[in-house]
């Protein structure tokens, strides 16, 4: 008990007095004829509650500054988004119209071959017919007696 005053001033003390800082050393050397190495120093400090605190307040009123900043970026980057999205809907609906013309372009041509067959076989049909009209008309009129 003979030390709890003096406790309780070192503890005021080391409250008043910022942590020391941690030095953290580190390093690798090569291994069997690797040419890579590297070495790395770390300093930490821990930071009392207050401390804390008030620099979590000084980043929040930055931030609170720099929000008019960020809105702008933000609303730039949506615009530049709302644009690239426009065009690629602007090109999907040419190609879309593209490929209705063609498909109406390839039934027509389709339709118009089709009827192009068709009268072709019909005008086969009435070849063929007339040819045996007149093979008959012609057998006909080389029969002895006929008044063809």
């Amino acid at each position: 008990m003979a030390l709890a005053p003096e406790l309780t001033r070192a503890r005021e003390t080391q409250a008043v007095q910022p942590p020391v800082p941690e030095v953290e050393i580190r390093g690798s050397a090569p291994l069997a004829g690797d040419s890579e190495w590297s070495v790395g120093v770390g300093i930490t400090r821990r930071l009392p509650q207050a401390d804390r605190v008030e620099l979590a307040r000084a980043y929040a009123r930055i931030e609170g500054e720099f929000l008019p900043f960020e809105l702008r970026e933000r609303r730039r980057l949506v615009a530049g988004d709302e644009r690239r999205l426009w065009y690629e809907y602007a090109v999907q609906q040419a190609r879309e119209q593209a490929a209705v013309r063609a498909a109406r372009s390839a039934a027509r041509a389709t339709a118009a071959s089709e009827a192009t067959a068709r009268t072709d076989v019909a005008m086969g049909r009435r070849m063929r017919a007339g040819a045996q009209n007149r093979t008959l008309v012609t057998a006909c009129q080389s029969r002895p007696g006929s008044s063809v």
